[in-house]
């Protein structure tokens, strides 16, 4: 059976850098890829933004739950239930006269809840794209003796002569 470790220490790549396996560690626990690929400095900006997306998520489940709430006692047709927006007895630091204002936060609010859940998405699949071409990029031999040669080219047209400059990396 043909051992990757093998084939690895034959192509002179480290087996540490796995591409697969880092993008799988990523999935599992964001920045763990990261830190795999020796780029610690990037897993407190992944837990930071992961944080401040469930932090607007919360944010928006809550005050969307509070103007639905709102929203269903304005509209029940019973003058006995009072909603904490009401302006004549409500207790909100704001008060807001009919129901279509109400319903206007309750959507705002649930608009900005699933922009977070995509938000929150973004940052996950960043998460493992960047573990993934970084542990690409750690097998990336980049050597001193790269050279750029410009050279001119004639080339024969039917109209007459072409002069064009050729590029070539070494």
């Amino acid at each position: 059976m043909f051992s990757s470790k093998i084939w690895a220490q034959e192509n002179n790549q480290k087996t540490f850098f796995n591409p697969k396996r880092t993008m799988l560690a990523s999935a599992i626990l964001p920045g763990t890829g990261q830190i795999i690929n020796n780029q610690w400095w990037k897993t407190p900006v992944i837990f930071t933004a992961l944080a401040g997306c469930y932090y607007y998520f919360n944010f928006s489940r809550l005050k969307y739950l509070d103007f639905r709430d709102a929203y269903i006692l304005r509209t029940d047709e019973n003058p006995l239930t009072i909603d904490k927006y009401d302006p004549d007895y409500g207790n909100a630091e704001y008060r807001y006269a009919n129901a279509s204002q109400l319903k206007y936060f309750r959507d705002a609010y649930r608009r900005d809840m699933e922009f977070s859940v995509i938000l929150t998405t973004g940052v996950y699949v960043l998460n493992i794209i960047d573990a993934y071409v970084g542990a690409h990029l750690k097998s990336f031999n980049l050597n001193d003796d790269l050279s750029l040669s410009v050279y001119p080219s004639l080339t024969h047209r039917t109209q007459g002569f072409l002069l064009t400059a050729c590029f070539t990396l070494k």
